[in-house]
């Protein structure tokens, strides 16, 4: 996949550990797991 110099990483806005509370947050109201990844698959959290 092509990138440009310009595109924003979702890590680029938020830092990583307020990511892992939203995803935490989430986890808990869904009662289910989760991940969240980059446009690779890589975890970030």
């Amino acid at each position: 996949m092509y990138k440009s110099e310009s595109e924003i990483r979702l890590v680029d806005l938020i830092p990583p550990e307020t990511l892992q509370k939203i995803q935490d947050s989430f986890s808990k109201m869904a009662r289910m797991a989760s991940l969240t990844t980059d446009e690779n698959g890589v975890p970030l959290t």
